[in-house]
Parts: structure tokens; sequence; C-alpha cells
């Protein structure tokens, strides 16, 4: 209800612009004697909310590609079997780093801090995976050490959602 009366109001406003502009042409004589100071000013003003709004939505899909880049690591980290010791590991392993190099290439100022804390928290999570792998029986009984280190990975990634929204 409350949409329909907002396009409804935006309707009648339009037509009481082209309205009222039509009745300035037939009306007025002097309508196409315009400054040219009024039409800079109006070229300027487009120009200028243009170049503004571009910028957002520049902004907004660079945020909503780090995001995406974020969901990805988040469900590569999450997967049971990125703990469990296989020749795929290392590959996913490389495939996270380098998510996160792309994310810490191209991330705004205010997420750099929680972007770094996600790198060292995953350099710290491949050292230790990459020290013991080969174990299998203490790699059963680290268990616990790898969820610890996956589960900080994903809230740091959550942390890094809010801020962006």
């Amino acid at each position: 209800m409350i949409k329909v009366l907002k396009r409804g109001g935006i309707v009648i406003c339009i037509i009481g612009f082209i309205a009222l502009g039509m009745y300035n042409i037939v009306f007025n004589k002097d309508f196409f004697k315009t400054p040219l100071t009024t039409l800079v000013s109006v070229l300027v003003a487009i120009i200028l909310s243009y170049y503004l709004t571009q910028r957002k939505v520049d902004d907004r899909r660079r945020k909503e590609k780090i995001d995406q880049l974020l969901y990805k690591i988040q469900g590569i980290v999450l997967e049971d079997n990125f703990i469990i010791v296989q020749d795929t590991d290392l590959i996913l392993h490389r495939s996270v780093a380098n998510k996160i190099q792309y994310l810490e290439k191209n991330i705004p100022d205010e997420i750099r801090d929680d972007v770094n804390r996600l790198a060292n928290i995953f350099k710290d999570y491949r050292y230790f995976y990459g020290e013991h792998y080969k174990d299998d029986d203490y790699m059963k009984k680290s268990k616990k050490d790898l969820l610890n280190y996956i589960t900080k990975i994903d809230d740091i990634c959550d942390s890094i959602h809010m801020k962006l929204s």
C-alpha cells in the first residue's frame, strides 16, 4: 500500500512538472532565452551528480565482490574434509591463501585490520597443518586445535561481512 502511494506521488509530480513545462513553453515567450550561467550550472550539477552516483555504485560493487570472496573462503574452510588429511587439502589451502591475497590487494581501509588478522590466522593454520599433516595420530588428536583456527577464520569473515553492510 505504501509503495503504491509513493509511486503514485512520484507519477503525479512528474506529470505536474511536465504540465508546468508545457505551460511555460506555450505562454512564456522568453522561455528559451536562458542565460549561459544557468546552462553551465545545470550542466555542472548533472555531471557532479552522475559522478557521485557512479562512485557509490562502484564502491557497492567492490564491497559485493569482497563479500562473495569471503563467502567462498567460508565455504571452503567450513567443509568437513578441509581438516581431514587428503591430497586435495593442499590445493584447497592454496585456493584460500590466494583468495586472501586478493582481499589484501583490494580492500577498503575500514576492513584492512580484519583482513590482516584473517591472513595471519590462516598462515598459522597452514603452518600448524603443514608441520603435522603426515602424522595421522597427531592430526586426530589436534582436531580441536584445527577447528579453533577454522572457527576464528569464519568469525573474522562474519565480522568483515557486517562491516561491509
